[in-house]
């Protein structure tokens, strides 16, 4: 057997991957350099920019991780012991998994970038 034969998981995989798709704008909050003008947002004044923001990312790293090990353990399941669609549900989970950690790094690295300023540069 493989994914084709299970229908449901397949769904669950394409429903998590477009959920994914859509979340994988940055889930960091971009804030104003507190050194240049701003821009309107008022978003400098919090104090806690570079640090609110890597917390964002690793909240964010972490509900994703969570939602997909609970998806990971149905997957696994909904295989029913099949070896090649539990092969294909241990790719599928490991590329997911990096997947995260690669959005984990670009938002932290997002974070780094802010309050750099540029120095009228």
């Amino acid at each position: 057997m493989s994914l084709k034969s299970h229908p449901k998981l397949v769904l669950a995989v394409l429903c998590l991957s477009l959920f994914a798709i859509a979340g994988a704008d940055s889930n960091c909050a971009k804030v104003s350099d507190p050194v240049s003008p701003g821009d309107g947002t008022g978003l400098q004044a919090s104090g806690g920019g570079r640090s609110d923001c890597m917390k964002a990312c690793t909240r964010a790293k972490n509900d994703a991780k969570r939602e997909e090990r609970d998806l990971h353990r149905d997957n696994v399941d909904a295989c029913d012991s099949d070896p090649e669609c539990l092969r294909e549900e241990a790719a599928r989970h490991a590329a997911r998994m990096a997947e995260i950690m690669r959005d984990f790094h670009v938002c932290r690295e997002d974070c780094h970038e802010q309050g750099g300023g540029g120095g009228g540069q």
